[in-house]
């Protein structure tokens, strides 16, 4: 699904590269909509600063994008109107702002090697939080909306991308877009199996980038704010350090 999202984007950025018409009538559809006056970009595989802004501009911009390219590619619009595709582009957009933040961090002129496992595991409960622990549910509360598809749990930051769509979905209806959701919500389910396989990817991967031992570990030493405030914490610091070392 990753992949479908990354080809759908790119797509859709080669289809306003090459034309100033099309472009011209997004614009003025953001406008009627309300919407961010965003142009599409392609994704750069490699960064996810660059991957979470082009997802922020494609969330940004759904509904008049999902207008302007049934009109034009009935292919993209196929995709691009299941909802299980929508919830995940929204959820890839919400997770990957996490990660962009966290890449600021460590691309910033300053990083203290001491408390760089820390960011991570900070990063890491965040993440589980937002996207794997099941958000608690109101019992009074109907668990369908009033079409009678289910609700969508509040999963992402109540500023996600993931929180815009919640408030923008009733039953199959995206704002004026009806997408193919199933009343059966089997593609609601397919979206949050997949996002809990993705968050698991991603932390899995931070562990292993960022293991909590080794040689960078010692580096501590070396930071200010590991330094000793006073003569007993001096003796117990060297003390432990002259071990490591």
């Amino acid at each position: 699904m990753a992949q479908e999202v990354d080809d759908v984007v790119n797509d859709i950025a080669t289809i306003f590269s090459r034309s100033a018409k099309q472009n011209a009538i997004l614009k003025s559809l953001e406008e009627e909509f309300g919407c961010q006056e965003l142009k599409m970009s392609h994704i750069h595989k490699i960064r996810w600063l660059s991957r979470a802004n082009v997802l922020h501009k494609v969330c940004e911009t759904y509904e008049p994008l999902l207008i302007l390219v049934k009109q034009h590619n009935a292919s993209i619009y196929a995709k691009m109107s299941n909802f299980q595709f929508v919830y995940t582009i929204h959820f890839i957009a919400d997770i990957l702002e996490k990660l962009a933040s966290l890449s600021k961090t460590f691309q910033s002129d300053y990083v203290d090697v001491s408390t760089m496992f820390s960011l991570i595991e900070a990063e890491i409960s965040v993440l589980i939080e937002l996207f794997l622990d099941v958000p608690e549910v109101d019992v009074n509360a109907s668990l369908y909306d009033g079409l009678g598809y289910d609700i969508i749990l509040d999963y992402g930051s109540e500023e996600g991308k993931l929180a815009a769509l919640r408030a923008s979905i009733r039953g199959p209806n995206f704002r004026s877009v009806r997408l193919n959701r199933f009343v059966d919500n089997s593609n609601l389910e397919a979206a949050i199996q997949f996002q809990k396989q993705f968050c698991n990817l991603i932390i899995a991967n931070l562990k292993e980038t960022f293991p909590q031992s080794g040689i960078v570990l010692y580096f501590k030493i070396l930071s200010p704010a590991a330094f000793p405030r006073s003569k007993p914490q001096l003796r117990t610091f060297k003390h432990s350090w002259i071990i490591l070392w």
